[in-house]
């Protein structure tokens, strides 16, 4: 019985197919921005309390600002969740970072809950963006092209982004000053840093194909 050959890349227009073998230093750039970003989604929960208290809002306001973030990251994951095919995985990313650093500016300057809720849009539109490009990106540039061991880095990235944005956020406001401004600093650095590495990714993989949006 023959067995049929594996293909280390399904994707029609995916780096191999253009003659470019994926770079570990690529991948690991992509792994570190799905944790930043998440990281970023993750900041405002043990801090909701501070900013209760300065701003004086109602419990119904704080379930407002959950549901944007959430409806953000619906929005763009059931309309334009297959955007990175269609013009490339990096300029979605670069949209998702964009889009992550205004939330974050929205909140280092926010001085009142209509602030928070801005900011909350962002970051859930950056997710959106970041989870769906992030992920099909990681499969692309799985150096082996694995893409089981892809899907795992992206969960796992994930997961310690929540995790690292929850226990960044918890001891700064306990410990350190500005506890409302200090963890959106460090959030944007981290950002700033991301996206420099996302834009040294090239622009020369997943191309679209011709006339796609005819």
């Amino acid at each position: 019985m023959s067995k049929r050959p594996h293909s280390p890349v399904a994707t029609p227009t995916g780096l191999r197919e253009n003659g470019i073998e994926p770079s570990p230093r690529h991948f690991w750039s992509v792994s570190f921005g799905v944790f930043v970003v998440f990281m970023a989604s993750a900041i405002p929960t043990p801090l909701y309390p501070l900013y209760q208290a300065r701003f004086d809002f109602s419990s119904v306001v704080l379930t407002c600002i959950f549901a944007l973030y959430v409806c953000g990251t619906l929005a763009v994951l059931l309309l334009v969740g297959n955007l990175s095919d269609n013009i490339g995985r990096r300029p979605v990313l670069l949209l998702a970072l964009g889009s992550a650093l205004l939330g974050s500016l929205v909140f280092i300057a926010a001085e009142g809950a209509l602030g928070l809720l801005a900011g909350r849009a962002f970051h859930g539109i950056a997710v959106g963006f970041f989870g769906a490009a992030g992920a099909a990106a990681l499969a692309d540039l799985e150096p082996r092209g694995d893409r089981s061991r892809a899907a795992l880095f992206a969960t796992v990235a994930n997961m310690l982004g929540l995790v690292a944005g929850s226990l960044l956020a918890g001891e700064l406001a306990q410990y350190a000053p500005l506890p409302l401004r200090l963890p959106w600093l460090a959030e944007t650095a981290l950002l700033v840093i991301t996206t420099v590495f996302i834009w040294n990714l090239g622009d020369d993989w997943r191309r679209p194909p011709a006339g796609w949006w005819r």
